[in-house]
């Protein structure tokens, strides 16, 4: 018989994507044994009250770039494609139903899994899913085992990428560099696109 897949799931809006991202992407693949990461930008984030700056088409294209630094990296567009606000139960469904041969787990920083118990049938991801959450330096990794049973989360140990999408594109809106923040090829594509209120190409 054979054995299992294993599968992870990384969504996000990935506006810009950044070292965070990789590093959460990459000791998920090494340290949960995974066959491969799914990058699933979302169109509009459930989660976040305004619209991604760069297009859905721009971000897609950003991570198919980004998919080829490691070949157990895919990029999907499923949830750009529905251009509608998307919620995770419904991408959970989609990727189970998509690969019934796999077991899922989705990947979440630790700002998400403060908030986990707010998302819309946050039960019913559990149902289909194990978590991987970044642990956090200085913050107890604990939660309630009466709502989460003690066999659905597993904690990434030292990821510790303290970076976030919305300080970077507050950065280049202020003229302050983010290139040791974000891989090489993303600072080109933000150049070339002119986003965040980039304007310097010397910055």
């Amino acid at each position: 018989m054979n054995k299992k897949k294993r599968f992870g799931i990384l969504g996000g809006t990935f506006d810009p994507f950044h070292f965070g991202h990789w590093r959460m992407a990459e000791e998920s693949v090494s340290q949960m044994n995974l066959d491969k990461v799914f990058f699933v930008p979302a169109f509009v984030s459930p989660h976040k009250s305004a619209q991604a700056e760069a297009s859905g088409d721009l971000r897609l294209e950003l991570l198919k770039e980004v998919v080829q630094e490691n070949d157990k990296w895919e990029c999907s567009d499923w949830e750009i494609r529905k251009l509608s606000k998307s919620y995770s139960i419904d991408t959970v469904k989609f990727f189970c139903e998509k690969y019934p041969f796999a077991d899922f787990f989705w990947i979440m920083g630790y700002d998400q899994w403060e908030q986990f118990y707010k998302w819309k049938a946050w039960r019913d991801i559990l149902k289909h899913v194990g978590l991987i959450v970044c642990s956090r330096e200085g913050y107890e990794n604990v939660y309630d085992p009466s709502k989460v049973g003690l066999d659905k989360v597993h904690w990434l140990k030292n990821v510790k990428e303290k970076i976030a999408s919305s300080e970077l594109r507050a950065d280049l809106a202020k003229g302050r560099s983010i290139e040791k923040k974000v891989p090489r090829f993303v600072m080109t594509w933000i150049k070339e696109n002119r986003l965040y209120g980039y304007t310097n190409n010397d910055r």
